[in-house]
C-alpha cells in the first residue's frame, strides 16, 4: 500500500538519495532547498513523500508562499523552473497529486502551481509560459567551441582579449556577483531575489574549498 505523508525531520538524507536515482528529478528536487527558501523569505516547506513497504516511491516538494495581492500559493518549486512530482511508477505518482491537493484545500490556497520539465499522466491543464533550453556539453572543449556560429566565437574572443575570466567562489565572491546582478535585473526591469536567497545557495550547496 502506497503512503503519502510530509518529510519527517532527518529524512533528507534519504530523500536526496531518491533525487539522485531518479531519472525525472534534477537539482531543483534536493531536499537543501527547503531550507535556503525558509531562511531566506520565511516561505513554510510542505515537502510531500511517497513510500511502499519503506521505499521511496516518488517526492514532491511543495512551498505555500503569498504573493501578489496576498493570493495563497503552493508552488513546487519557487524561484526555480523544475521541482514536479517525480516518481517511481503512475500510482504513485497519483497519490501524490492527490495529496497535493488535499493540502490546497487545507491551506485554503488560491493557486497550486507545480513545475515539470518532463510530460506525464497527470490530467491537469498546461500553462506553457515558461521555457527551458538546455545545452548539450561536447566531450572535450575544442568540439564545444566548433559548436558555436561565428558570431559567437568573436564575442568570446573579444571578452578574452578585455581580460574576462572565469572563477569558482564562495561566500567572499558574493558581494561582486550581487552588484552585477542586481544593474542587470534593474535594465531588465526585473524584480531582485534577494541577496540572502544567493547567500542561501552557497551555504547550502558550495563546499568550500
Amino acid at each position: 500500500m502506497i503512503e503519502v505523508c510530509q518529510l519527517p525531520d532527518g529524512a533528507n538524507e534519504a530523500w536526496d538519495a531518491y533525487v539522485y536515482r531518479c531519472p525525472e528529478a534534477s537539482h531543483c528536487h534536493l531536499s537543501g532547498w527547503q531550507r535556503v527558501i525558509e531562511r531566506s523569505y520565511g516561505h513554510r516547506a510542505l515537502y510531500l513523500w511517497a513510500r511502499e513497504d519503506g521505499e521511496i516511491k516518488g517526492i514532491l516538494p511543495l512551498i505555500r508562499m503569498r504573493r501578489f495581492l496576498l493570493r495563497r500559493s503552493l508552488v513546487s518549486l519557487p524561484f526555480l523552473d523544475d521541482g514536479g512530482i517525480c516518481a517511481t511508477d503512475e500510482p504513485s505518482r497519483a497519490q501524490l497529486y492527490e495529496a497535493a491537493l488535499r493540502l490546497f484545500e487545507e491551506q485554503k490556497a488560491d493557486v497550486l502551481d507545480l513545475r515539470h520539465r518532463y510530460g506525464n499522466s497527470l490530467d491537469i491543464p498546461r500553462l506553457g509560459s515558461k521555457v527551458i533550453l538546455i545545452l548539450a556539453l561536447a566531450d572535450h572543449p575544442d568540439a564545444m567551441w566548433q559548436r558555436f556560429d561565428a558570431k559567437l566565437r568573436n564575442q568570446i574572443r573579444k571578452a578574452v582579449k578585455s581580460g574576462l575570466a572565469a572563477a569558482w567562489s564562495g561566500r567572499e565572491g558574493l558581494s561582486d556577483f550581487y552588484e552585477v546582478f542586481v544593474a542587470n535585473m534593474r535594465d531588465l526591469g526585473s524584480p531582485v531575489q534577494s541577496r540572502l536567497f544567493f547567500a542561501g545557495i552557497l551555504d547550502e550547496f558550495v563546499v568550500s574549498a
